[in-house]
């Protein structure tokens, strides 16, 4: 069975990025197939995206279909993942199941039953799945396999960690920043300085553990629940954040063989940087927040530490 990349969105932890990379090779691969070369054709003006770029470009290359989408798969009307899909067939125009976003050419919004439904059909073809929040708990009971044995695939797993100091440092900043005005915690914290954020409950203890096993955030994290996350974890590749662009090469060439690396020009490779940067060092903090901090961040710690030092 083909292999296909499931990649596991931790907040803070260059989901942004891996978004726009995916659909940069997505799109790649599509050149490398032909695609493009049949059916609707949509050409790209390089030179009013670039002023002062003047080399030919082949013309396989400066068109484009729209049946390359991100289906936004919901459930109860939440969003649990994003799946890169080719859609040759244009199934989506012919049915009301599939809702298209005003906001987003390339984006389509289909509950998980009816997708599962339609992937029986053959019609479509699955190049990635990203899983949101709401999505992680269904890691344990199998979903993405389920879902992928539909079109004669199998998941591999993977996602990126990052050290929890800073992990921490910028979420609080993020989430006081016009950027985070689309994430319901906008400005909710009540923490106005990174040291009170560091020491109070507002702070994430392990967002991943208590995602993936379910545990209320009002319950204690145990060496149970730790446990039972390494279990999950097993199956996926890890890397830090710094290796983020190895961990993709490694994973998208285990499933497909060679990296077909989208033109710049057709994808604007973003990553969701913060406006408010801190480059205080952990150490620089009185040692009374360094053990607050310490003490209610022990598993998240571990788990950094088992997968990725």
């Amino acid at each position: 069975m083909n292999k296909v990349p499931v990649f596991l969105h931790i907040p803070k932890n260059a989901g942004t990025y891996v978004l726009s990379r995916t659909m940069s090779l997505f799109r790649g691969y599509g050149v490398s197939k032909e695609w493009n070369r049949s059916g609707e054709q949509v050409f790209f003006s390089v030179l009013n995206m670039y002023q002062n770029y003047n080399e030919p470009r082949n013309e396989a290359v400066r068109t484009w279909l729209f049946n390359l989408q991100r289906f936004l798969i919901t459930e109860n009307g939440k969003q649990i993942a994003t799946v890169f899909v080719h859609d040759p067939h244009k199934l989506r125009e012919n049915k009301s199941i599939y809702e298209p976003r005003a906001d987003c050419k390339y984006c389509t919004t289909i509950e998980l039953k009816p997708f599962m439904e339609e992937l029986k059909s053959g019609k479509l073809m699955i190049f990635s799945i990203i899983i949101e929040d709401n999505g992680v708990i269904h890691i344990k009971n199998g979903l993405y396999e389920s879902l992928l044995s539909l079109v004669k695939s199998t998941p591999s797993y993977y996602t990126v960690f990052r050290d929890t100091f800073d992990r921490a440092k910028s979420l609080f900043y993020y989430l006081k920043s016009g950027s985070s005005s689309h994430e319901p915690t906008h400005k909710k914290h009540n923490s106005r300085a990174l040291e009170e954020y560091l020491c109070s409950y507002e702070l994430w203890d392990s967002w991943l553990i208590r995602t993936l096993t379910g545990l209320p955030f009002n319950e204690v994290i145990t060496e149970s629940s730790y446990n039972e996350t390494c279990k999950v974890l097993d199956r996926f590749k890890i890397k830090d954040i710094s290796e983020t662009d190895l961990l993709i090469q490694e994973v998208f060439t285990e499933c497909y063989g060679s990296l077909y690396e989208c033109d710049e020009f057709l994808v604007n490779i973003n990553k969701n940087k913060n406006k408010i940067t801190d480059s205080t060092k952990f150490e620089a903090f009185d040692k009374n927040v360094q053990q607050t901090f310490l003490a209610r961040t022990e598993y998240d710690r571990k788990l950094y530490n088992k997968y990725v030092q």
